[in-house]
């Protein structure tokens, strides 16, 4: 499995970790090939195996090692190691799958018959991938980020739980990138607008746990929100361990994230407004969650209009403990029927199979809510065939 990244940690990690995990137990010797990095200690302390790339500029020399190795399946991921995997599974004659993790071609209209399978992390942009590249929907499959069953185990905490004593919390949990600045202030602007007008509410702490090139910017932007109101304040932890942030999150009253993250709220019972590299999701409730489960959260533009606002969503759902039961209970659900880290695993390993001609994998899933196909922004067309996202100009973080 190759992987290439720049940010030290972020939603690309956890997929490569919480797969290689599953796969793991069901019985594969998984390889990654990435650079140094906190994920490398990561699998090394799991028993991973890890091949580290120490230069993504000149991996000539990576490929001749891996090369010879007998390898069943080749599974690359963006930009980069999509590059190595084409050389390595080229060279071994071993089937190549290839996950699609945002909203980007990587030139895939130029390999894509070298590939056995495709798969999306969500439907949005499997659908993009089938209209643009005109990639057969045969060889396409959606699997979700999943989130880790035993979140889902706990009680969630009530509204009255969390908000004993006087001062309650939001948890801000996201790498802190330029490509998400705006529509992370997007979501704090709204959030502070409607905490702002609660008469005889408790005391309010924005937490900010992450970290990443746009941190400054971001921490200023926060203090800044939160001294418009009395009853606001902000606190930055820093960086947060991947395996802590749902736990942060299960005391909070709401959270603002993206992607994973955005799930694991949910999982653990918090509501959340997700956004992402491409835009703000809203509260996830209604037809926001159904969007939000369609295009991971916030990484698919939407045409204007189909997000219900921020702030008085927030203020119906703190407006009273049944509100904020009801919208608690349907993320939950929506993640148990949708998102748990068991089935994308199951799936994952059904996919292995069957490039190995062992069965056959799950099909697409690319319908989006209400049958809805992937929208425009702003009436701009998506991206084609002819004119692709480079790697220059996407982010192989972007989850």
């Amino acid at each position: 499995m190759t992987m290439f990244n720049i940010a030290p940690w972020g939603g690309l990690h956890e997929n490569v970790l919480y797969s290689c995990l599953g796969l793991k137990r069901r019985g594969w010797d998984i390889t990654v090939a990435c650079k140094s990095g906190p994920l490398v200690q990561r699998l090394v302390d799991e028993g991973i195996d890890v091949h580290v790339v120490g230069d993504w500029t000149d991996w000539a020399n990576d490929a001749k090692v891996l090369a010879r190795r007998r390898w069943d399946v080749v599974h690359s991921h963006p930009f980069a190691s999509r590059l190595l995997a084409l050389w390595v599974a080229g060279t071994t004659g071993a089937p190549l799958i290839s996950t699609f993790h945002g909203m980007y071609l990587d030139g895939v209209s130029t390999w894509a018959d070298r590939v056995t399978t495709f798969m999306a992390v969500s439907p949005a942009h499997a659908q993009m991938l089938i209209d643009t590249e005109a990639i057969d929907p045969s060889r396409m499959v959606v699997v979700p980020n999943g989130v880790r069953d035993e979140l889902l185990t706990k009680p969630m905490k009530s509204l009255n739980d969390k908000t004993t004593g006087g001062w309650a919390r939001v948890v801000v949990a996201s790498r802190i990138d330029n490509d998400k600045s705006i529509p992370l202030f997007k979501c704090i602007d709204a959030i502070c607008d409607a905490l702002s007008h609660i008469v005889n509410g408790p005391d309010w702490t924005i937490q900010l746990a992450g970290s990443g090139s746009a941190l400054a910017q971001t921490t200023d932007f926060l203090r800044q929100q939160a001294n418009k109101a009395a009853n606001i304040r902000f606190e930055a932890l820093g960086w947060v361990d991947s395996e802590r942030v749902p736990d942060l999150m299960r005391g909070a009253v709401l959270s603002v994230a993206s992607g994973r993250g955005a799930a694991q709220s949910l999982a653990v019972g918090t509501p959340a407004v997700s956004f992402g590299s491409k835009g703000v999701y809203g509260l996830q409730h209604g037809q926001n969650l159904a969007l939000g489960l369609w295009a991971n959260f916030g990484e698919y533009p939407l045409e204007d209009g189909r997000i219900t606002p921020i702030a008085p969503d927030i203020s119906v759902l703190l407006s009273g403990a049944s509100n904020y039961t009801r919208v608690q209970t349907e993320g939950r659900d929506a993640v148990r029927t949708r998102l748990l880290q068991s089935d994308a695993d199951r799936a994952l390993s059904q996919i292995y199979e069957a490039a190995l001609g062992r069965g056959t994998a799950i099909g697409p899933d690319t319908a989006g809510p209400s049958g809805a196909r992937a929208p425009q922004s702003d009436g701009a067309a998506a991206p084609r065939a002819d004119r692709p996202v480079s790697a220059d100009a996407a982010n192989p973080d972007s989850e």
